[in-house]
């Protein structure tokens, strides 16, 4: 009996330790399996829709204008006696530009002053005798005509010398220099220019169509191909009264400051104007699949795939809206799109960080520099 009961207690040792193993066993194989599985999974990246803003943008080529500009020209016909500029200077209003030979105006207004003088003499004295009724009064009366006379001569001979002194009509930069001193100029002569760089006007048309979406003090956006690197800013300033009938488009100016004088009158400009701008929902256009006129995508919500129909806006570069389909948080799926279906099970690996910017062999590092009017 000992001996069966040892031979028993020994089977159950080993059923006891066997079933042990098996389990362990089991559960590493099971374990490995749920491993391999997981690790089988396809690899993405996701994006979560988020709002931003989205415009309809109208794109026009324009012409620049000094904010004020003239010709120097003189009023009359004389000898150029001193030149107090140079080519290109900065000047105030009022500051004298260019003298012409007045010294026959200034002997004439020196006389016109010394018979002025007379006159009050005279007047002094007559004024004096008629009270004591020893001069006539129409005598005295003379005197005060003759007076009066004296003092117009003298605002004509100084109206006369102002008009040979040439004075900045405002603040500005002079241009180039076209005289020398002793030529004889005319008044068909440009001495130089003016203009008055702080601020350019830009002039360009737009279809009559965004008539009514153009406000003014709209921001705008324009570009030169002098500056490629550079963007300036400015403001609708004006919009025309009158629609040309031939073109259909109205003329739209926008000031711009210049306060480094990068701009000068005459240039090129492509002027970009943001027109009805929104908040909007907002993926990746990486993340949009095409299928004829439908537009799809993958949305993914705890490592599952769902194909979602979805409705696109406008877009920008990299970047769509959507207007129907998505709400805001969701995540779509921004990479293996073609191996995606519903109800599929992924890793999400990564989110997506942004459309790659295109290759440009020429491309310098673009120096953002706003030129802002405020």
């Amino acid at each position: 009996m000992k001996k069966w009961f040892y031979v028993g207690a020994l089977v159950l040792f080993i059923a006891i330790v066997f079933a042990l193993f098996s389990g362990h066993l089991f559960s590493s194989v099971e374990t490995e399996g749920s491993s391999k599985k997981e690790s089988s999974r396809m690899s993405i990246q996701v994006a979560a829709t988020s709002y931003s803003e989205f415009a309809d943008f109208v794109e026009a080529v324009g012409s620049t204008f000094a904010y004020q500009s003239a010709e120097i020209t003189p009023n009359v016909t004389e000898v150029i006696e001193k030149i107090n500029f140079k080519d290109g200077q900065e000047v105030k209003k009022g500051d004298v530009i260019v003298v012409l030979r007045n010294a026959e105006e200034q002997a004439l207004l020196k006389g016109a002053r010394a018979n002025l003088e007379e006159q009050n003499r005279e007047i002094e004295r007559l004024s004096g005798l008629v009270e004591n009724g020893a001069a006539a009064v129409s005598a005295l009366d003379a005197r005060r005509t003759r007076k009066a006379v004296a003092e117009q001569q003298i605002l004509q001979y100084q109206a006369q010398i102002s008009d040979r002194i040439i004075r900045a009509p405002f603040d500005g930069v002079l241009g180039l220099r076209n005289i020398s001193t002793g030529s004889l100029v005319s008044p068909q002569n440009v001495i130089t220019t003016i203009d008055d760089l702080n601020t350019m006007r830009v002039d360009f048309t737009i279809p009559e169509v965004f008539l009514g979406q153009i406000k003014k003090n709209m921001p705008i956006i324009a570009k030169s191909q002098a500056y490629p690197n550079k963007r300036f800013e400015g403001v609708v300033a004006e919009i025309n009264t009158r629609v040309d009938p031939t073109s259909r488009a109205v003329i739209v100016r926008a000031k711009i400051p210049n306060e480094h004088h990068l701009l000068k009158p005459g240039m090129l400009l492509y002027v970009e104007l943001a027109l009805d701008k929104t908040q909007s929902l907002t993926i990746p256009e990486r993340s949009i699949v095409q299928e004829g006129n439908k537009q799809f995508a993958f949305k993914v919500s705890n490592n599952l795939v769902e194909r979602t129909a979805i409705e696109l806006g406008r877009r920008k570069p990299g970047y769509a809206e959507v207007t129907a389909g998505l709400m805001k948080g969701d995540s779509v799926a921004t990479s293996g799109l073609q191996n995606l279906h519903s109800d599929m099970l992924v890793h999400v690996e990564g989110l997506f960080k942004g459309p790659v910017s295109p290759i440009d062999p020429g491309h310098q590092e673009e120096d953002e520099t706003l030129i802002k009017d405020r």
